[in-house]
């Protein structure tokens, strides 16, 4: 077969790009993860101005990402997308993902209660101290996206009305 060591090549070519594309993404500053997928988001940086009053989204995950922390961030980029791009795009709402083995990160998991991959919303309003809520009936939903994607819209549409 005369084919066989070109097949082979272009199979090599594919998986060592893979590879690159990978570890690229995880080599990417944080406050670019996520964004990607929110075109009109608001992240620390952006052209967005900083709002006092805001709902911040964070979506939480460990350096190695496994897939819930994947399919997690994309379910939040989804439901903040498609339904709070107005709010995301003037900074009512901001969305960071933060990696929780990084030194500087480590407060957050007592300041918030982590155990794993995470979705807390944190209300600042008025000068007042921060309301926040970790989203923990977020991980059983993971199997079923619209149901996961509809639950964070609705906790999000809660914090920002203000309700408990």
């Amino acid at each position: 077969m005369k084919y066989a060591p070109v097949l082979r090549a272009v199979l090599l070519l594919f998986i060592a790009a893979s590879v690159v594309v990978l570890v690229g993404k995880h080599l990417r500053p944080e406050s670019k993860r996520g964004q990607d997928d929110l075109e009109n988001g608001s992240a620390p940086g952006s052209d967005a101005a900083v709002v006092s009053d805001r709902l911040i989204v964070y979506c939480f995950h460990v350096t190695m990402r496994c897939p819930t922390c994947l399919t997690l961030e994309a379910c939040v980029c989804e439901a903040l997308q498609s339904n709070f791009a107005d709010q995301l795009r003037d900074g009512r709402i901001e969305f960071r993902t933060i990696d929780v083995e990084q030194p500087d990160n480590e407060h957050f998991r007592s300041d918030y209660q982590l155990v794993g991959p995470a979705v807390v919303l944190v209300r600042l309003q008025g000068g007042k101290p921060p309301r926040w809520e970790n989203l923990l009936d977020v991980l059983p939903l993971l199997a079923h996206k619209t149901r996961c994607v509809e639950y964070i819209r609705q906790q999000v549409q809660k914090m920002m009305e203000g309700k408990p």
